[in-house]
């Protein structure tokens, strides 16, 4: 056990009177900070030997030997003349250089009911002790207290919030200080600790939250108020496509070297340009290429409004247009193409289309539209008649 000198009367304390006269055989006693029940005090810093109590004062007013106390904890002293008659009481004393005052790290165990431990063991709790333990365990809940048999003591946060799970980080120091009531959590707070709201624009220094300091996933839409994030904001190359929870995404290259349609399905909802790339493609015959859109009902073969034309360096040389689909012109089996055809969503089921695509060596084929797709979520790459895919290959990006 650790004792420290008491600050008072510790060491060559003399006492009089209040007439100047030495307290002969006057009486000390000790007692726990606050209360009536008896504290022990020792003579030396073993710890070993105790005082007696009351301490009897010789015929000089002085204590017989040293008085040294428990580290950690304050006590209570009362002096009397030798017929009992009160001089003084002098409470809440505690000890010199008591490091336990400034470091008192208890040990705890348990998850939720805590058992606190401390070297020397507390007598009482007192308003504003302060407590600090390193957690063995997560907290999966509301969290109590019991430090040295005194009873369970509830475990807020914020005044009267019980801890949520996690609030209590294996590792992570936990600081605890005493109400009266309760204890209160005064740092290890987790980000489950802090209610939807609390946390405002105006309440944030500029500057201070960096991306450095923001976990991936922990900023969604869903926690984002509208316009709040401005181009302004953002630092170049913060944003990339891994961090979008809707990035530019590549589906999977398909040969266009056989058959009379290729489908792209599993296009997400949230999809509003869609990129059809061809290299290479040709078909079989004089027939054009069709794009259709479609979704869970099956492939919309209607609705359409399309033109496209082939241009060479001097002229139009031939089109044509569709209600079917989006209408790519190739009249003739030996056109290869390579280009692009971009889909967008202008607003609710409508979409638009251009495209702009190499047929031969001095010939592009240029052209767009317009067409009713709702819910759109795959596409159809066909061919305006039985003629058949037979090189090349086909992909689409959509963002």
């Amino acid at each position: 056990m650790a004792v420290n000198l008491s600050a008072f009367a510790g060491v060559g304390a003399q006492f009089f009177n209040d007439s100047g006269v030495p307290l002969s055989g006057g009486l000390l006693y000790s007692y726990a900070a606050g209360t009536t029940t008896p504290a022990t005090t020792w003579t030396t810093n073993t710890g070993t030997v105790a005082n007696t109590n009351p301490i009897v004062l010789d015929s000089a007013g002085r204590t017989p030997a040293e008085i040294w106390i428990t580290s950690g904890v304050d006590y209570k002293f009362i002096l009397k003349t030798s017929t009992g008659i009160t001089v003084g009481t002098y409470d809440d004393v505690p000890s010199l250089n008591d490091f336990t005052a400034f470091n008192n790290l208890i040990t705890v165990t348990g998850t939720n009911s805590l058992i606190g431990t401390s070297v020397p063991p507390y007598t009482a709790y007192t308003t504003g002790m302060t407590l600090s333990f390193v957690p063995v365990a997560a907290n999966t809940g509301a969290v109590t207290i019991d430090l040295d048999g005194l009873g369970a003591k509830n475990v807020y946060f914020d005044a009267s919030t019980p801890l949520n799970a996690g609030a209590i980080a294996v590792g992570k120091i936990t600081t605890l200080e005493y109400d009266g009531t309760r204890f209160q959590m005064t740092n290890s707070v987790s980000t489950g600790q802090i209610p939807d709201g609390a946390i405002t624009a105006a309440k944030l220094a500029t500057d201070s939250v960096t991306t450095s300091k923001i976990t991936d996933l922990n900023v969604t839409t869903g926690k984002l108020a509208d316009n709040a994030v401005t181009t302004i904001k953002i630092i170049n190359a913060n944003v990339t496509p891994a961090k979008l929870s809707q990035p530019f995404t590549a589906a999977t290259a398909v040969a266009s070297t056989s058959g009379t349609s290729i489908d792209f399905t599993g296009i997400p909802s949230w999809v509003k340009r869609i990129t059809i790339m061809f290299n290479g493609v040709s078909v079989s015959g004089t027939a054009a290429i069709l794009v259709q859109g479609g979704n869970s009902g099956g492939i919309v073969s209607s609705g359409y409004n399309s033109t496209s034309n082939h241009l060479s360096q001097i002229n139009t040389t031939n089109g044509g247009s569709s209600t079917s689909g989006f209408i790519f012109w190739s009249n003739l089996g030996t056109y290869v193409h390579s280009g692009i055809i971009t889909l967008t969503n202008l607003s609710g089921s409508t979409w638009v289309s251009s495209h702009s695509a190499k047929s031969a060596t001095v010939l592009v084929v240029t052209g767009g539209g317009d067409g009713s797709i709702s819910n759109l979520d795959r596409v159809r790459i066909t061919t305006t008649s039985t003629d058949t895919f037979d090189a090349g290959s086909i992909n689409i990006l959509y963002e």
